[in-house]
């Protein structure tokens, strides 16, 4: 159920990230069809151009050896169709990042925004 809350910050959140934030190109991979014969799954590409505020991460890896954040992005639930996974591909400045990590923010039931660790 939307609160009142969903209804003002959802909205106020991707009008400030549209404001500041800067222009990535978004690849997400959903899951469009199940081959029966083949057991696999075909998945489609979507791409969007979004606006995201961008965040220098300067983690150090971790002991079990995976990988170390290179950048954390936030981008507003508006502005996606599909909510981010892990997988997913980032394009910052033509440097290409897989995203890691998804955390999502709410704004009180629904979600406001997504807070997106990237590795290269």
């Amino acid at each position: 159920m939307t609160t009142a809350l969903d209804s003002v910050l959802g909205p106020l959140a991707k009008q400030f990230i549209e404001k500041f934030g800067t222009t990535i190109k978004y690849t997400s991979k959903t899951l469009s069809s199940y081959d029966a014969t083949t057991g696999t799954v075909n998945s489609t590409l979507k791409n969007a151009s979004v606006k995201a505020i961008i965040e220098a991460v300067n983690r150090s890896a971790t002991t079990s050896g995976a990988p170390s954040l290179s950048k954390q992005i936030t981008i507003a639930a508006q502005s996606l169709p599909v909510a981010p996974t892990e997988g997913d591909e980032v394009v910052i400045e033509k440097v290409t990042y897989l995203v890691a990590d998804v955390e999502s923010s709410y704004s009180g039931d629904e979600v406001a925004t997504y807070n997106v660790g990237l590795v290269k």
